[in-house]
Parts: structure tokens; sequence; C-alpha cells
């Protein structure tokens, strides 16, 4: 058995649960993300703040011993990673006009369908911004985006110099998004993944909020935590003069942070 099983998300809990049962207690447990179901099944459990479990804590109704927090969703991009990834871009993305204007676009999900009357609303907005901006537009759909939207929305921009990759590709190696990060002077991302959003905070560049609808419940209090701690702006305030577009926001990478108090936790010396 192994030593350590770190798992994510509710479907993999079973499987965490399963194989501590199995090795009886040989292997250690790390879940991420609220299993929705009681902690005392892992030996650790790792959620954003905006997870029920975590909220269930900063309350004072429920209080969980084996319970770390992050502000936002954990992921593998670092700043070498955006770096590396910068220099491997096509020479016409490289040559792109400053500002480059990188849009991280989502779309339909378990809350909301985004309809093609949210994408013309999305097209105005961008066109707004290219226009008190200047710059190119860079926009990286990802699988949840519908690809009709995203032929009208190119329609929409092509007076404008803009760049879209529309997913195409079988690997992850095909994908240009931590390299359009690198090469980005100021960064949209829609407020429907909180992965996409917390990834592209680890930049410390301009993160503007696009909200393809109005969020509720604890995806919106992320959002409020994330403007409160000064990763990200909302778009609209931006364009409507509210805010003045920074030049830089604050860095959101919590992997060092997490990983001392992981080892801490098990009592094990870096």
């Amino acid at each position: 058995w192994p030593d350590l099983l770190v798992t994510c998300g509710r479907r993999m809990s079973g499987i965490s649960i399963g194989i501590k049962r199995l090795s009886k207690g040989h292997t250690r447990t790390i879940h991420i993300q609220d299993p929705n179901v009681s902690a005392h099944h892992f030996d650790l459990l790792i959620t954003p703040a905006h997870d029920h479990i975590a909220v269930a804590q900063r309350n004072g109704s429920k209080f969980t011993e084996n319970l770390l927090v992050t502000k936002g969703a954990l992921n593998r991009l670092s700043p070498e990673e955006i770096a590396e990834a910068k220099t491997d871009l096509p020479e016409e993305i490289k040559k792109s006009a400053k500002p480059v204007i990188a849009v991280m676009l989502g779309g339909n999900n378990r809350r909301y369908t985004a309809g093609s009357e949210v994408f013309k609303k999305l097209g105005e907005q961008l066109i707004a911004l290219r226009a008190k901006t200047g710059g190119c537009l860079v926009i990286i759909a990802s699988r949840r985006t519908p690809k009709r939207h995203l032929r009208n929305l190119s329609k929409q921009l092509e007076s404008l110099p803009h760049h879209i990759w529309d997913g195409t590709g079988e690997s992850a190696e095909d994908n240009p998004y931590p390299g359009i990060l690198g090469l980005a002077n100021i960064i949209l991302v829609t407020s429907d993944s909180v992965n996409m959003t917390s990834e592209v905070c680890i930049t410390g560049k301009p993160v503007l909020s696009v909200h393809l609808a109005e969020e509720k419940s604890r995806i919106a209090s992320f959002h409020q935590m994330m403007e409160e701690n000064g990763h990200i702006l909302r778009l609209e305030a931006i364009l409507s003069g509210e805010k003045p577009l920074p030049e830089k926001m604050a860095v959101l990478d919590e992997r060092a942070k997490i990983a001392a108090q992981v080892l801490a936790f098990f009592g094990i010396k870096p």
C-alpha cells in the first residue's frame, strides 16, 4: 500500500476511504476540496475558503481539526512553467501589439447556461476594453465554451487585432494557455471557473473578472474574497471608470505555505 494518497473532488473521496480502510491505516490520506462526507474518514483535508466545510469552521458552527484552508483552488501552474511556456508560443502571437489582453473563457456549467446574448455582451465589453487600452486580444476557450458562440465572437471582433485558440489539439502541450499568461499584460477570466481564476492570479498581473451570469452562494463568496484581497477586479468597474486599471495585483501562490502546513501536520521535517 502507498504511504500517502492524495485525492481531489467528491468522486475520488470514496477511493480514498476504501484504500485507507483496506490498508488498515497504513496509507495516510489527503483529500482536496470538500468531500461532502465526514472529515474523520481522512487524515487531512485541504479545501478552499468558500467550500461548505471551511465556511462552517469560519462561522463557528463546526470545528474540524484536520482541515487546512486555502484562498483559491490549488493548481499545478508555477511562475517558472509560465515563463518557459512563453518562449514556445508561435511567432505571430509573440509579435502581438501591446498590451496583450488574454481572455480565459469558460462557458456552460452546472449553475447556468451561457447563451448567445451573454457572448454578444462579452464581445461588446472586449471591444470597449480594447478601445481603452489598445493592443491585441488573445482568447483561450475551454471545453465548456460553445463553439457556435466562439465563432460569433470572432466575427464580432473581426475588425480588431485578435487571436482565438478554440481548443484544438490532443494533448496538454497543444494548449498555449500557460504561455499566454506569460505574454499577457492584462488577463480577463470568466467567473464560472474557480480553478481558472485561481490559476491566473499566480501572475500578479491585472486580473479582471468577467461575469457571464451573476454568481451566487459560495462562488459569489469566492469572488468577493478575491476582490477584497486584491487579487481580481470586476471588468465592469474598469469599463465604467469606477476603478482605474492597476499595473499589478496581489499574487496568489499558496503552494509553499500549504506544503509547509502539510509537513507540519504529519510531523515531517522539510
